[in-house]
């Protein structure tokens, strides 16, 4: 996977390489590097600003690398992410035709469709990921290739206790297969990459002559056991901070730290490396941004999946669900979903029930990242018509925002209401919590981490 994701990021990065960005100061740039990086930030270039800065450089420097692909990945509004609304503990209404091009990991708490709150731990994967443990390796001409395993999404979800609280996934509670018939919207689809395709050699120049730049100042005294130092420190903590991480390196490097004049210059010089590819790097980030709005407003406008859906119900009867999942992306940020579903149960001659269990629609509408990407919120609404049920008509209005803690990370809340309370559905209001993170962000490797 590592070349593949070097390749694809060198390949969206390419878009901004000749742009230009306004320049930092290095103590500014330093600060904006550990704010966005906070969880991994690259030790090198941050101790290599920081004693530039400390020997009384003035080199000005442009704001950080940025993950290219968790860029592109923000900026979707079509991706399920957390478990189909028939799931107990579900915090949706309305299902979205789009999936994780890899995996993606959803805990949820309250359900639309459960009388009492129930926790839902759902994994959503595809068999072009599970496949890289049998050979297909993630790599571009594999992601060509084996395009039909990446149109495909399986998830479970996981919905006893143990499950939730222990990590026993012995128990699923529904599992589900989706298939896009048509419209795929990711941002690693072949058509957006080739257009970046003759703007690789820009980026591979300013990173390497970084590297070269950079080499005399990896020869400095003490410059091994104070990287070494560094890496340690933001492994053990996790997460840090600009002022944590400086008054770290106050205490690595020391209070005094010499160095002669042609160290100094040695300093500089890396430091001016560092700020052209974090240059390259931001202008990248925001034609990517540009880039992939354009795209995505120009090609794939509807969307079509099926998904087909096991579920377990102790009530009445086991299930399974049919559905067919229709999208249409106005603009970049905005989604609006119409699914059909039918509900069939399983024991239906052994218990006298009906074979059809329940039709229903739901719709949505979704809006993209706002109020500078921390929030995106849909509203949704779906309708039952149940054959088991003494209420033969159900129905569910919901508001749904994501607060995003980190750029991959959220908080979804859901407000319900309920027209009816039968068994799957609880009348009135209700509030739906969750935690879910779109791994597929976590997957890839940033370039600077690439050697």
């Amino acid at each position: 996977m590592k070349h593949a994701t070097i390749a694809l990021l060198l390949l969206l990065a390419c878009a901004g390489a000749f742009a230009q960005t306004a320049p930092l100061s290095t103590d500014a740039a330093f600060n904006d590097l550990v704010a966005k990086n906070p969880t991994a930030p690259p030790v090198a270039d941050v101790l290599d600003l920081y004693l530039a800065s400390r020997a009384g450089g003035t080199q000005a420097v442009a704001s950080t690398k940025a993950d290219y692909v968790t860029a592109a990945n923000n900026t979707r509004t079509d991706v399920q992410v957390g478990a189909s609304p028939n799931t107990p503990g579900a915090t949706s209404a309305s299902e979205k035709t789009g999936f994780a091009d890899l995996l993606s990991l959803a805990v949820e708490r309250g359900a639309v469709n459960s009388q009492s709150n129930g926790t839902a731990l759902t994994l959503s994967t595809t068999p072009y990921l599970l496949g890289g443990f049998v050979g297909v390796r993630d790599s571009p001409q594999n992601w060509r290739d084996y395009a039909a395993l990446r149109h495909i999404a399986l998830s479970a979800s996981f919905t006893s206790g143990t499950s939730v609280d222990q990590g026993d996934f012995s128990s699923v509670d529904s599992g589900e297969v989706k298939w896009t018939v048509l419209g795929n919207r990711s941002p690693r689809d072949i058509a957006l990459i080739d257009q970046f395709q003759p703007l690789i050699a820009p980026i591979q120049q300013r990173d390497q002559a970084k590297a070269t730049a950079c080499a005399p100042v990896t020869t400095m005294p003490n410059y091994t056991q104070q990287l070494v130092a560094l890496q340690q420190f933001v492994t053990s903590a996790g997460s840090v901070t600009a002022g944590s991480l400086r008054a770290k390196l106050d205490t690595i490097v020391g209070p005094q730290l010499s160095v002669t004049a042609e160290q100094n210059t040695q300093l500089q010089v890396c430091a001016a490396a560092v700020a052209l590819a974090q240059s390259t790097a931001n202008a990248a980030t925001l034609q990517m941004s540009t880039l992939t709005n354009a795209y995505l407003a120009l090609n794939n406008k509807q969307q079509l999946s099926l998904a087909g859906s096991a579920h377990r119900d102790t009530t009445i009867d086991d299930y399974t669900s049919v559905k067919i999942l229709y999208a249409y992306n106005s603009a970049p940020k905005l989604t609006v979903n119409l699914n059909a579903e039918g509900d069939f149960n399983q024991h239906y001659q052994h218990k006298n029930l009906h074979q059809v269990r329940a039709i229903s629609v739901e719709g949505g509408a979704t809006i993209g990242r706002f109020n500078d990407g921390r929030f995106d919120a849909t509203l949704a609404a779906k309708w039952w018509r149940n054959a088991d049920s003494n209420n033969k008509n159900v129905g569910v209005l919901q508001v749904n925002a994501n607060l995003y803690i980190t750029s991959s990370v959220s908080l979804p809340v859901a407000l319900s209401w309920a027209n009816h309370d039968e068994a799957n559905v609880k009348k009135g209001f209700q509030i739906n919590v969750g935690l879910a993170s779109l791994l597929d962000n976590y997957l890839t490797q940033s370039l600077d981490k690439t050697p």
